[in-house]
């Protein structure tokens, strides 16, 4: 994973520019959460940064995502939001047509955003045509589209060494938000959501847990690709897990876990490589020395972690048994999905419409009474799809999400990580489309994914 510039030693002219870039975006940051009236100007400043090149446009598009789900009651006002995001994106768009990929030699890259172009244009169609509220479809199936193709523009026409430096600095951006979070453990402010959840910088306790649930699934896998992984690198895994449960955020969890065991069994039987050979972290002293540790820690601890895992897994001690906690948070969701999927099964209900059309939350602009967002829930998005776009287009969809993962797959076994964490958190919570909230973030890293796969002669390693 590649590290800012002036980490990794290199030349003074990239560390003055990585410096002065980080000012910039500390700086917008700061104007966000000042006041109200300063807020759209971040936002606006922020979509002239996204103009000055590809790397400069992923930046600016990852703050957008954090200044949108930032914890309310740390910032001084954050009117703009919904409408700065907006403005934010168009500047990533018109970086990825100035600077994205028209030059760029990965043909295969190139075809495939022209793929999610049309893909898109398909969608906004069907909204046309079958959209139980149209305005919607086409806001979200826009917004998604235009995401998506920037994004892959951006990361593909990157060469490989901004490429590495841009996704090593998300990731300390995560870590810096992991950082900063740990204070407010302790205090109210962390946990005003919902009173129990622990959300520290982020709106919400799922947002948060979800979000540090990835970066505990990335760094799980950088360590058990290094045959001598950093102590950092360790405590940062061990950190985040820990926040993940205190998120209350089951879906992070699971998700998190079932994809790291996930990528190790896959990763052979895709390159043909040993599990020794491919994860050399699991024959590593030290990953043998902390796991000892966490037993013991754990069996001489266990009727406290017993009780803190039973409150975790059903909702602080409901004691209905995980089933029965499922069918209450998710199954009543996949039931909506699936009444609708019998009723439109080659139509669909429309992109980005609830299964309930009627208790649909949506926040219109006081002038154009255009729909600015409009928040759904999902359980399961492969069964979203379905009951949003109907069998046909469904079958399409999934066809284009398959082979988003092979390119991912050839990136190696980070990129490849990434996409099946992200896939897993979809499976309770769908937010894959919905770039608004933290599908912006999926997308940044989504896309990453694929740029890393795309633009590799051969898979490797390490992203």
């Amino acid at each position: 994973m590649g590290r800012p510039a002036f980490l990794a030693g290199e030349r003074s002219r990239a560390r003055k520019g990585w410096i002065l870039s980080y000012t910039l975006l500390f700086g917008f940051l700061g104007m966000a959460v000042a006041s109200s009236a300063t807020a759209m100007a971040a936002f606006l400043a922020l979509a002239v940064y996204a103009t000055f090149g590809r790397g400069h446009a992923v930046r600016a598009l990852a703050l957008s995502w954090f200044l949108t789900m930032i914890n309310p009651d740390l910032t001084a006002g954050s009117g703009g939001a919904s409408v700065g995001r907006y403005v934010v994106l168009l500047g990533v768009l018109l970086s990825a047509v100035v600077h994205g990929t028209i030059r760029s030699p990965v043909n295969r890259g190139r075809l495939f955003i022209y793929v999610t172009v049309l893909l898109g244009i398909v969608i906004i169609v069907h909204a046309f045509l079958f959209s139980q509220v149209l305005d919607v479809s086409i806001l979200k199936a826009t917004a998604w589209t235009l995401t998506m193709c920037a994004l892959l523009a951006c990361w593909i026409g990157m060469p490989r060494e901004e490429r590495e430096e841009v996704i090593g600095q998300l990731f300390w951006g995560l870590t810096l938000l992991v950082l900063f979070s740990l204070p407010l453990a302790a205090l109210p402010v962390g946990y005003t959501a919902n009173g129990t959840g622990f959300q520290g910088l982020l709106n919400q306790p799922q947002a948060f847990g979800t979000t540090v649930g990835l970066l505990a699934a990335w760094t799980a896998i950088r360590v058990l690709a290094e045959r001598r992984p950093s102590w950092l690198s360790i405590g940062i895994c061990g950190i985040a897990c820990v926040l993940v449960i205190m998120s209350e955020a089951r879906t992070a969890a699971l998700g998190g876990v079932a994809g790291v065991l996930l990528s190790i069994v896959i990763a052979p039987l895709i390159s043909g490589g040993a599990i020794r050979q491919l994860f050399p972290g699991l024959m590593s002293a030290r990953v043998w020395a902390v796991g000892f540790a966490v037993c013991v820690v754990g069996l001489m601890a266990s009727p406290f972690l017993i009780d803190i895992f039973g409150e975790f897994m059903t909702k602080r001690g409901s004691g209905e048994g995980l089933a029965n906690v499922y069918q209450e948070s998710r199954g009543r969701l996949i039931e909506s999905m699936l009444v609708n999927a019998e009723e439109h099964p080659l139509t669909g209900i429309g992109f980005g419409v609830a299964s309930d059309y009627m208790t649909m939350d949506v926040r219109r602009d006081s002038l154009t009474g255009l729909p600015m967002s409009a928040p759904i829930e999902k359980g399961l998005i492969f069964l979203g799809v379905l009951e949003e776009l109907g069998l046909p287009l469904a079958s399409v969809v999934m066809a284009w999400l398959f082979y988003f993962a092979r390119m991912c797959a050839r990136g190696g076994l980070t990129s490849f990580t990434v996409f099946i964490v992200i896939m897993m958190f979809n499976f309770g919570e769908g937010t894959l489309f919905s770039p608004g909230g933290m599908g912006g973030l999926f997308a940044i890293f989504l896309t990453w994914a694929y740029a890393h796969g795309a633009c590799s002669v051969r898979g490797s390693r390490h992203a």
